[in-house]
């Protein structure tokens, strides 16, 4: 019995200690502990909500999709790559293009005629009608003149149209000349005369000379043409 109670003692001691030490020991804090475990709201989004949406909105992003900085070159490279080659030229140089379609064309002037020669434009006025043609010749002496040509130097044939026409002759050598034409109403090239042969149709020459008991004479009809001269005269048919 006396030797059991050193052991007792022993354990009474340990038990003590042990006790003591638990007493001392902090104890968590049950309000706390509450609060920490309050039921969340499991719609709610939590504080670190953000990221998760940054990051699931770049999931969701397309691989391979240009990025926004580099929208503004895939435009302007669909853009030049739309234009058609060979396209018209820009707007830039439109105002100088439209300016020169714009201007005025230049006045045509007249070649000036060989050396040594002359233009003779003859207007015919007192027509009667439109019928027919018109023959007109340019004689350099009295030989053949009026009425046969094959002695003339420059001839032509003008149907008409109305009561009216002018004849021009290139190329008429400077110095003397005459001008004679018939109104060939019935085209046949012929001067169509009546009674002791007197014309029918319609003649004229220049400087209107006149027919006295026959043709006009050649020196009453004859006209100066200087080089490089351009003679307008006028002849009037006489019927």
């Amino acid at each position: 019995m006396n030797s059991r109670l050193p052991a007792l003692s022993l354990l009474a001691l340990l038990a003590s200690v042990l006790g003591t030490a638990l007493e001392a020991q902090p104890q968590p804090n049950r309000d706390a502990g509450l609060s920490q475990e309050a039921p969340k709201n499991s719609h709610a989004p939590s504080a670190a909500a953000p990221p998760p949406a940054a990051s699931s909105a770049a999931a969701s992003k397309p691989t391979g999709a240009p990025s926004s900085t580099a929208a503004p070159a895939a435009a302007v490279n669909s853009a030049a790559a739309s234009k058609p080659t060979g396209a018209a030229p820009s707007s830039a140089v439109a105002p100088a293009a439209s300016a020169s379609s714009s201007a005025a064309p230049k006045p045509v002037v007249p070649a000036a005629p060989p050396p040594g020669t002359g233009q003779v434009i003859v207007e015919i006025a007192g027509l009667h009608s439109a019928q027919g043609q018109l023959l007109g010749a340019i004689f350099r002496s009295e030989k053949g003149f009026p009425n046969q040509v094959k002695y003339s130097i420059a001839r032509k044939a003008l149907p008409l149209r109305e009561k009216r026409a002018s004849f021009v002759f290139d190329g008429i050598p400077a110095g003397e000349f005459a001008f004679a034409v018939h109104h060939d109403e019935n085209s046949n090239a012929k001067m169509e005369t009546g009674l002791f042969g007197i014309p029918s149709e319609g003649y004229g020459a220049s400087r209107d000379a006149k027919a006295n008991f026959g043709p006009p004479s050649y020196a009453d009809a004859k006209l100066t043409l200087a080089p490089g001269e351009r003679k307008r005269i006028v002849v009037h048919i006489v019927y």
